[in-house]
């Protein structure tokens, strides 16, 4: 029929029924020493169906490594246990984080931090994608931003490889936020716990070829690394590394500053005409304005780490000096 153009109507009936069931979660904590009430998370969904190595397999499996690990070297004495509890969250995506942040609500406003692995292990040659680092949105500007980078950056350096991995080099941008997966439910204005999203483009994205053999144990170290390292520490930070934090978001973002402030000086000077330039004027101020109060907000964030009431004085001038540039 549709060979000979003709229209095809299909009409399907479907037995279904709405039936109680449970949703399970899994949560996993190593209690902090001196501010267990506080926490730095690491989420990632298990629900996908079969096939499902990268999304979220590869997320779920760095995660129990990364408690492996993280578990054995305080055990070992190799590092200290950390001074905040670091939390693991196995969910079904969506449907299994609103009923715990239900749950445990208390506890989820007391996170500082989330990071949510969903799909940290492609092979970059086979899936056509990158590894990508999602911030937070501008509405919830955080240190978190940068210090994940900073981490991403140190282990780009390290040239980490796995025995059974791929000598790829190790491909990454930090990207803006977008949703699609748990951390948009935490950045939400209701809760505010700063949380990025580690994940890679995939052509096999939610098809039935998301198989193993697309998955590189190499690129799965290296963004576990990241995780690891970024969560201890800031489960971890005091006073000195909050100081430390906030003088690399002011540094960065004096950088961000200036790229969208050029942005903007190039879209009034190619402005066509007396109504395109004042638009392209009203644009740049707004754009600059929003730009400012984020960064400063960001340097702002890292009052978080230490009671000391002097330290919001000191960050404050840290701000100042962004608005000068």
């Amino acid at each position: 029929m549709l060979e000979e153009g003709q229209k095809v109507v299909l009409k399907a009936e479907v037995e279904t029924e709405f039936f109680e069931t449970k949703v399970e979660t899994l949560s996993v904590s190593l209690r902090g020493t001196a501010e267990p009430e506080k926490e730095v998370m690491i989420v990632g969904h298990l629900c996908h169906p079969s096939r499902s190595a990268n999304d979220n397999g590869s997320g779920s499996a760095g995660m129990l490594e990364i408690a492996r690990a993280l578990r054995r070297l305080v055990d070992t004495g190799a590092i200290a246990a950390p001074r905040r509890t670091i939390r693991f969250l196995w969910v079904p995506e969506f449907m299994g984080t609103v009923p715990y942040i239900k749950a445990h609500l208390d506890r989820t406003r007391n996170t500082l931090a989330a990071i949510n692995c969903d799909m940290i292990g492609e092979d970059l040659h086979k899936t056509g994608g990158t590894f990508n680092i999602v911030a937070t949105p501008d509405s919830l500007p955080s240190f978190l931003n940068d210090v994940v980078v900073n981490f991403t950056r140190a282990i780009d350096g390290l040239n980490l490889r796995s025995m059974n991995g791929s000598d790829h080099p190790f491909v990454w941008n930090r990207e803006p936020f977008s949703g699609g997966s748990d951390h948009y439910l935490f950045n939400d204005g209701a809760l505010k716990v700063p949380s990025v999203m580690f994940n890679h483009g995939d052509t096999f994205h939610h098809t039935s070829l998301d198989t193993p053999d697309k998955v590189d144990p190499s690129e799965l170290r290296r963004v576990s690394a990241i995780a690891f390292g970024s969560v201890y520490f800031l489960a971890g930070a005091q006073r000195a590394e909050a100081e430390a934090m906030a003088r690399l978001v002011a540094r960065n973002g004096a950088g961000r500053l200036a790229a969208e402030a050029s942005d903007a000086l190039e879209a009034i000077l190619g402005a066509g005409d007396a109504a395109a330039l004042y638009q392209a004027y009203s644009q740049a101020l707004n754009v600059i304005g929003r730009s400012l109060a984020r960064e400063k907000q960001a340097v702002l964030s890292t009052a978080v780490f230490t009671p000391e009431k002097d330290y919001a004085a000191k960050a404050a001038a840290w701000t100042k000096s962004l608005g000068a540039r």
